[in-house]
């Protein structure tokens, strides 16, 4: 159900931040009257060829309410690939995200996050 609340706030009034730490690394905030209520952090790196991070902006586009963290479940576009899995619910989880030109992995990313009380 927090989810839900989230998704109200962001699109009522977008109130999230994101700090990037370097390509593929970072975190992001969501801040409710002043407050952090949610959090998370990716940890990526690019681990092949042919690696298009205009790719990856549009698979994180595609997120579902069910599971907002990064992106969809699985998405693809011509020879790549995007999986995303994750564990545990809104409040507490952690997840892997990876993508595939073709056969080849050339990016991996690991986040959790979760409910600041």
């Amino acid at each position: 159900m927090f989810h839900i609340i989230f998704l109200l706030i962001l699109r009522r009034r977008p109130s999230g931040r994101c700090s990037l730490f370097g390509a593929g690394n970072g975190e992001e905030v969501v801040w409710h009257n002043q407050n952090p209520i949610w959090s998370m952090n990716y940890f990526g790196r690019i681990t092949g060829d042919n690696f298009y991070i205009e790719f990856l902006k549009e698979a994180l586009f595609h997120v579902s309410e069910d599971m907002p963290y990064r992106g969809p479940a699985i998405y693809a576009k011509g020879d790549y690939h995007y999986h995303c899995r994750t564990e545990g619910e809104f409040i507490w989880y952690q997840g892997y995200e990876e993508i595939f030109c073709v056969d080849e992995k050339i990016y991996e990313c690991y986040f959790h996050g979760g409910a600041i009380k």
